[in-house]
C-alpha cells in the first residue's frame, strides 16, 4: 500500500512539474478595439515615452478583419537648424494573414534554465502599430512572448512586408539637449586641433553636427545622420581657403574615439584630433553634399 502512494506521488509531481515546465505560456486576452480616432503616433524618444514599452500582451480579437496596419518610426530624421526633426507615420495595407498568425501565437512558457536569458535588455526602440478594419476601427495588439519574458515582434516584421501606400511625416521642435540625444552630436562648437602625425589606421566617422560661420560666429546649422568609412586619406596640402560650413562627429579607431571636423567646402580638410589635415576623398564629400 505504501509502495502504491508513493508511486501515485511521484506520478503527481511529476505531472505538475511538467506542466509548469511544458504547458501553455501567459494568457494573452483580447486587445482593446476602440474607434480609430483614438489611436495617434506619439513622438520617439526623448520627446516621447522611453523605448522598449509595450502595450502589454493582447492579441488581436477573432472578428477583428484588419485592413490596414500603421506604424509609427521610433526614430527621428536629421536635426535641421531650427531644431526641429521629423518622424514618420507609415500606412501598410495587403493580406493580413500572416500577420494575424504571427500576433495571435501563444506565449511561451518559462523556461526552466532561465539562468541562460540575460540577466537585463537593452530597450530597443521599436515602432508604434496599430491595426485598422473597415469600419473605422483600430486595435494596438501586444505581442507574444518567448521563453526568457521578451516579446517576439515578428507581427511587426510580417506588417512591413506588406505595401506602404502612404507616408506622413510629424515634424518635431526639440531643445538643444534633446537634440543632443537624438543626433549624438554636440551643439557646441569644439572643434579638435591640428597635430603633425599622420592617421595610419581606417575609422568610422559618425553623429555629425553642421556648424556654419556667419560674422558673430559659428552657428548650428543642423545634424547629419551619415556614417562614413575611412581607410585611407592623401594628406592635405598647402591651402588657405576658408571653409565657410563643417561637420563635426566622432571618429572611432580600434582603441578610442576622437573629434573629426571635415570642411564642407573651401580646403575640404579632414582633421581628427591630435593628427595631421588629410583631404576629404569623393565618398566623404558625396556624404554630405
Amino acid at each position: 500500500m505504501l509502495r502504491r502512494l508513493l508511486i501515485l506521488a511521484v506520478v503527481a509531481v511529476l505531472a505538475v512539474v511538467g506542466w509548469n515546465f511544458f504547458g501553455p505560456g501567459p494568457a494573452r486576452p483580447d486587445a482593446y478595439v476602440g474607434d480609430a480616432s483614438e489611436f495617434r503616433c506619439q513622438p520617439p524618444y526623448p520627446v516621447g515615452p522611453a523605448p522598449g514599452v509595450f502595450s502589454g500582451n493582447g492579441k488581436v480579437p477573432e472578428d477583428f478583419r484588419p485592413v490596414a496596419a500603421i506604424t509609427c518610426d521610433p526614430y527621428y530624421g536629421d536635426v535641421s537648424g531650427s531644431l526641429t526633426a521629423e518622424y514618420v507615420e507609415r500606412r501598410w495595407e495587403g493580406d493580413f494573414g500572416a500577420v494575424l498568425r504571427s500576433l495571435n501565437r501563444p506565449s511561451e512558457k518559462k523556461g526552466w534554465l532561465t539562468k541562460y536569458c540575460m540577466a537585463s535588455y537593452s530597450a530597443v526602440a521599436v515602432d508604434e502599430m496599430w491595426l485598422l478594419d473597415d469600419g473605422g476601427r483600430a486595435v494596438r495588439p501586444g505581442y507574444p512572448v518567448d521563453d526568457c519574458g521578451m516579446s517576439m515582434i515578428g507581427g511587426l516584421a510580417e506588417v512591413k512586408k506588406l505595401n506602404e501606400v502612404s507616408t506622413t511625416p510629424h515634424p518635431v521642435q526639440l531643445d538643444l539637449q534633446q537634440v543632443e540625444q537624438v543626433s549624438g552630436c554636440t551643439t557646441a562648437f569644439d572643434p579638435p586641433f591640428e597635430g603633425t602625425a599622420p592617421v595610419e589606421s581606417s575609422f568610422s566617422a559618425y553623429g555629425f553636427c553642421r556648424f556654419a560661420f556667419e560674422p558673430t560666429g559659428p552657428r548650428f546649422d543642423g545634424s547629419v545622420g551619415n556614417e562614413v568609412q575611412v581607410d585611407s586619406l592623401a594628406r592635405s596640402e598647402p591651402c588657405t581657403d576658408t571653409a565657410s560650413a563643417v561637420a563635426i562627429g566622432r571618429a572611432q579607431f580600434e582603441v578610442d574615439a576622437r573629434t573629426v571636423l571635415i570642411e564642407l567646402d573651401g580646403c575640404r580638410k579632414v582633421i581628427v584630433d591630435g593628427f595631421a589635415p588629410m583631404t576629404a576623398s569623393e565618398d566623404i564629400r558625396r556624404a554630405f553634399s
